[in-house]
């Protein structure tokens, strides 16, 4: 009885058919999707670029060493060059270092100080003198400088 059934709903069915060709029904479709994609996108890019100026951006590297740099300018002698030491030390890669160099030794090195500023970190820092060169303490600005110009980042 019920195989019956089943063949009598099964002749009642309609065939299968495609739809009647709509001239660019199918085109205007997918360009309208397309449209609608591309919109969105470009909302969504003007937001990013409206969140993203909002975000303060960090400094990058060479603008951090030049302003720790500016900074040190300002301090007495002695202050200020135990900064330099650390902002030179800080430059001064240990990837080209042989076993036992100090770091003034590469620093000197890698960043060509005049020996005029070698000398006033050596002395100054490790056998501190009441009087400062001033001419060798421009001379370590002059190359510090120079330095961070040259830091990637």
């Amino acid at each position: 009885m019920s195989r019956e059934a089943d063949r009598a709903i099964l002749e009642g069915l309609y065939g299968l058919r495609v739809p009647a060709a709509e001239g660019l029904g199918i085109v205007a479709e997918v360009a309208a999707a397309l449209a609608i994609g591309l919109a969105l996108a470009a909302l969504a890019g003007l937001a990013l670029v409206l969140i993203s100026g909002q975000v303060q951006r960090q400094p990058t590297r060479r603008q951090r060493v030049l302003a720790q740099l500016e900074a040190a300018r300002g301090l007495p002698d002695d202050e200020r060059l135990l900064a330099k030491a650390h902002l030179l030390r800080e430059l001064t890669t240990t990837e080209t270092a042989d076993k036992g160099e100090s770091w003034l030794t590469r620093a000197t090195r890698q960043f060509g100080l005049p020996p005029k500023a070698a000398a006033l970190l050596k002395d100054g820092l490790y056998r501190p003198t009441p009087a400062t060169d001033a001419s060798a303490l421009e001379a370590l600005d002059t190359a510090l400088a120079n330095a961070a110009r040259r830091v990637k980042g």
